[in-house]
């Protein structure tokens, strides 16, 4: 009886991550998270550096397109 619980119970918890697992948004993954923080600090580093401006717009066009692949 325990080992048919135990296979039910499984189951249904395989069965809801799957579930949960195709509609996470990918926004909230992550890999989206470690992106949005590596370009802050890439545009932190680039503003204390008194980079030129073209290299901050450059910067802030491939954070955008980015954005737009979500």
């Amino acid at each position: 009886m325990l080992d048919k619980i135990g296979t039910l119970l499984g189951m249904l918890m395989g069965v809801s991550l799957v579930i949960f697992g195709i509609i996470w948004p990918d926004h909230l993954s992550n890999y989206y998270m470690y992106q949005f923080r590596e370009f802050e600090l890439s545009l932190e580093a680039l503003k204390v550096s008194q980079a030129p401006i073209e290299e901050i717009q450059a910067l802030k066009a491939s954070f955008k397109m980015f954005q737009e692949s979500w």
